[in-house]
């Protein structure tokens, strides 16, 4: 919906848009944003509303689901929501350094009776993304987001 309003240079959907947490971010099956779409059909308004934006400071706390120390990987991310004292529940989840790529991290998720790894790709100081998902400005955001939107992980 975020594309299609700023390509239509409808600011006032992008701004209740954006005003009820939609990513300001978002990529199309090639890849553009709403700003690049925007811009692609000279939307000035949207273009201005898009680059002036001010993302709402995360919510979440990096210390209730980061794991910084390079040597915890995705088994001891495993073993550690197994040892919950009510055992793991859906949705429990784990952020740590990718085994990778240490400028990238990984999220451990539980689900189902199963746990899926995702690489969380820091592509630089404002982009942090998963799979062809949006971009986020950091990775607080980021997991803001799938916090409250599976948004097809799972």
């Amino acid at each position: 919906p975020l594309h299609e309003a700023a390509f239509h240079n409808s600011t006032a959907c992008v701004q209740v848009l954006l005003d009820c947490g939609a990513p300001l971010r978002p990529r199309t099956d090639q890849g553009k944003t709403p700003l690049d779409l925007a811009e692609e059909v000279k939307s000035e308004e949207s273009i201005s509303l898009l680059r002036d934006y001010i993302v709402p400071p995360a919510e979440s706390r990096r210390s209730d689901w980061l794991h910084d120390q390079p040597k915890f990987d995705r088994i001891a991310a495993k073993q550690l929501i197994e040892s919950m004292q009510n055992g793991p529940c859906n949705g429990m989840f784990v952020v740590h350094h990718s085994s990778k790529n240490l400028q990238n991290y990984a999220l451990t998720l539980y689900n189902d009776n199963e746990y899926f790894n995702y690489e969380i790709v820091h592509l630089n100081d404002i982009t942090y993304y998963i799979d062809d998902g949006p971009y986020f400005e950091s990775l607080d955001h980021l997991i803001d987001h799938y916090c409250r939107i599976p948004d097809g992980l799972c």
